[in-house]
């Protein structure tokens, strides 16, 4: 009997540890999250100003007849403005993996630390790939 209170003991310091490593990494993230729509607040009307000045006319944005969404980050399925509004993305194509995979960010880490460049080149990867 007691040995079993030794295991459950073991995992339970165990399962602490993990949720303390999560929490503190989960409150670093969310502050640099804050300090992004911090800055961006106050801006959208010039960043809108901005883009229709010096993007291509066919580069629309999304909701500018009404109140463009000044997005800010994702996470999974959901996009977040600068006062940190959650919405459902139902418009870009990451609906089947959403935003920020952490097995997608780094295989494009990965990639862009080899090389960074479009498809007008012969690559391996191109043709594997295809």
């Amino acid at each position: 009997m007691s040995r079993d209170y030794l295991v459950i003991g073991i995992i339970g310091t165990v399962l602490g540890a993990l949720l303390a490593e999560a929490s503190a990494g989960w409150r670093r993230r969310r502050r640099g999250r804050l300090a992004a729509h911090r800055a961006a607040q106050g801006r959208k009307a010039e960043l809108l100003e901005s883009r229709r000045r010096d993007f291509c006319a066919a580069q629309s944005v999304s909701y500018a007849n009404s109140d463009p969404l000044l997005v800010i980050e994702g996470r999974g399925a959901m996009l977040y403005d600068e006062s940190g509004r959650g919405f459902l993305d139902t418009r870009n194509n990451v609906a089947h993996i959403g935003h920020c995979h952490p097995a997608v960010a780094q295989a494009v880490a990965a990639q862009v630390g080899v090389l960074n460049t479009n498809m007008r080149y012969l690559h391996p990867t191109v043709c594997e790939l295809a």
